[in-house]
């Protein structure tokens, strides 16, 4: 609630070029246009749905006073931070919710401070504010009271679409506020003037310093029958023209409020969806930008392989030559060879070789020993012995045989790798 104490006025309407206000008059609805620094004129009168279709973006609504209820209330605090809860606390208290707080279109302002209590003024849109009234595109609603220039500590009469306007000031804000529906000051008028007369007084809140002024159309004599009533002054003006605000009351119809957040909502909706959007664009990009990159690597592989394909093929076949001729060149890779230095690495009893067979360079040898711990002290032999050194030796767990013996399979692979045979 402390950003309606900071008076928004119509500082964005300022910013444009132009701004447009649409005011119940006397018997109906004027369109007021002007321009900041300049008086406004009044461009047209008329029904409301034939003027509502010339409000733009900047345009502001005034709200009829018969919609508003608008009466005084002491809190007993001073502190601003606490007085939001508590006028909403007294609302509920009172009865005066339009079903709950989210639903409830209201605005406050602090009247005076005195003996650590306030006196607030509180303005209540009513639950019956016609739909027709609200407009797409229009979201500055203020009260119509706002755009005169009403005296302080008076007893204010004007009229609004057929219907008289009576409120009470103290200061310069209005602390009660009631549309009469009879033409005329009658009977009725000026025993509802008395009687919230008597209750502000009876409250505090109005003093002896009082007058009525009365703006527009009015008989003479009827208002002097009012003055003498309440022994005040009275004083009849003509009809103001509207000033544009210093502090309005924002009072932003529910419907109105609902269809801006809807807005809002869908905007940020926009928004996620515009980001999630341009994320996945980024993301197709970079991997379109890669797909790119591994295709021209692709592409420089392929060349790099067609332009030494000649030479790799050399390099190849001479591999393959080199291998094809090792078992004649190496002594060390003749299976004879080979079978003299595994058996020379056989202890004098226990184990034993069942088969021994080599293709290439990869050698596969069977065996008994006396024992598992046996066949594994002749695989660590062949291990250490420096003429077996150029060869990978392993061997699967022995099988135990039902003489307690153990049946082992010892293989040897070359350590360096030969070339591709494709």
């Amino acid at each position: 609630m402390d950003r309606i104490l900071k008076a928004p006025g119509l500082a964005k309407a300022k910013k444009t070029e132009g701004f447009r206000l649409l005011l119940p008059a006397e018997s109906s609805w004027e369109l007021w246009a002007g321009k900041p620094g300049s008086p406004a004129a009044c461009e047209e009168q008329g029904e409301l749905k034939a003027l509502a279709g010339r409000l733009n973006g900047s345009s502001v609504v005034g709200i009829p006073m018969q919609y508003v209820t608008i009466f005084p209330l002491w809190l007993t605090t001073t502190d601003r931070t606490l007085m939001a809860e508590m006028v909403w606390m007294q609302l509920e208290r009172k009865g005066l919710l339009s079903g709950s707080r989210e639903g409830t279109v209201m605005d406050y302002r602090v009247v005076r401070e005195e003996a650590g209590r306030c006196l607030v003024s509180i303005s209540i849109l009513s639950e019956t504010y016609p739909q027709e009234n609200c407009f797409k595109g229009i979201s500055k609603y203020f009260l119509s009271s706002d755009f005169l220039r009403l005296p302080a500590d008076r007893l204010v009469l004007w009229k609004e679409l057929g219907q008289q306007t009576m409120v009470f000031t103290a200061g310069p804000e209005i602390v009660y506020a009631q549309s009469l529906k009879s033409i005329s000051l009658d009977t009725s008028v000026i025993q509802e003037a008395l009687c919230a007369r008597l209750q502000l007084q009876s409250e505090g809140i109005t003093t002896e310093g009082f007058g009525i002024v009365a703006y527009g159309n009015f008989h003479r004599g009827e208002l002097d029958n009012l003055g003498r009533a309440l022994g005040v002054s009275c004083s009849l003006q003509p009809r103001q023209d509207p000033v544009v605000p210093a502090a309005p009351h924002p009072l932003t119809p529910f419907s109105v409020r609902q269809v801006r957040e809807k807005q809002k909502k869908n905007a940020r909706t926009r928004g996620i969806a515009y980001w999630v959007a341009g994320a996945y664009l980024l993301m197709a990009a970079l991997i379109l930008g890669q797909l790119g990159w591994l295709a021209w690597d692709r592409n420089k592989l392929e060349n790099d392989l067609a332009t030494h394909e000649e030479e790799v093929q050399t390099i190849r076949t001479t591999a393959l030559r080199w291998e094809a001729m090792e078992l004649s060149i190496l002594p060390e890779t003749y299976p004879i060879e080979m079978l003299f230095r595994c058996t020379r690495r056989l202890p004098e009893d226990g184990v034993r070789l069942v088969t021994f067979d080599q293709v290439g360079t990869k050698v596969l040898m069977t065996g008994e020993a006396k024992s598992s711990a046996a066949a594994f002290q002749f695989l660590q032999d062949m291990k250490k012995g420096e003429d077996l050194s150029g060869y990978q030796w392993e061997m699967p767990p022995p099988k135990l045989l039902p003489n307690d013996s153990a049946q082992f399979q010892i293989e040897g692979k070359r350590s360096y790798a030969t070339a591709d045979k494709q």
